[in-house]
């Protein structure tokens, strides 16, 4: 405890650590005096290090109450064409991809639910719940954090656009497309609470300190 009393007595402000890159480029392109062509192309990712709540007691991480590591990145490009068919008449279209990807993690890849005896915690090839379980005694949180949640969200959009002018008439036709995904793959570890009942002392209910021996019997 760094705080008085038996409840709310510890204070921690734990690192973290952001490091985020962008890069941009974009082309232009006139084949003739008709056709303008313009690409960008744009990239972007992110590391952030949210270090574990308690300190390390070893040299290594407190697996107790665990950080997150977020490794994303966003890939965003397009591509607009302008051309000029004849002095009245005009064609144009832009078409964009996004791509947004994120995984956080634990700093370990450990499977700590094994570790603590549950059994099938991480199930290959697929499951990424890797996280140390929570447990709580009453109002006291034991451990916990980690969950490692991961999205992937492409996006696709697309417009054209026709412009024809007769005499007095102004002709204009045009399209739009979207087409949005959402990939998401999250997971909750378990969650055990000791609330005291087999360590109370009867008649009187049970409170945070019999909770805390409830936990150490594990029943």
């Amino acid at each position: 405890p760094t705080l008085p009393g038996f409840t709310n007595n510890y204070f921690a402000t734990n690192s973290y650590d952001t490091d985020y890159n962008k890069y941009d480029g974009k082309i232009t392109w006139t084949p003739n005096g008709r056709t303008n062509v313009n690409v960008r192309l744009g990239y972007a990712d992110s590391y952030e290090d949210s270090a574990p709540e308690l300190p390390s007691v070893d040299g290594g991480i407190n697996p107790i109450f665990q950080g997150r590591i977020w490794d994303s990145t966003v890939h965003s490009h397009s591509a607009a064409v302008t051309s000029t068919i004849s002095n009245n008449m005009v064609v144009d279209g832009v078409f964009g991809f996004t791509r947004t990807d994120m995984l956080a993690r634990p700093h370990t890849d450990d499977c700590w639910g094994e570790i603590m005896g549950i059994k099938n915690s991480c199930q290959p090839p697929r499951s990424r719940a890797t996280a140390i379980p929570t447990i709580n005694a009453s109002s006291y949180r034991l451990s916990g954090g980690g969950e490692p949640p991961a999205y992937r969200d492409p996006q696709w959009s697309g417009a054209a656009n026709f412009a024809w002018i007769k005499n007095a008439h102004n002709v204009k036709l045009g399209g739009e497309m979207k087409i949005l995904h959402q990939n998401h793959y999250e997971t909750q570890t378990p969650t055990f609470t000791f609330s005291g009942g087999r360590t109370a002392l009867a008649p009187a209910g049970p409170n945070a300190f019999n909770a805390f021996p409830h936990f150490l019997l594990g029943g």
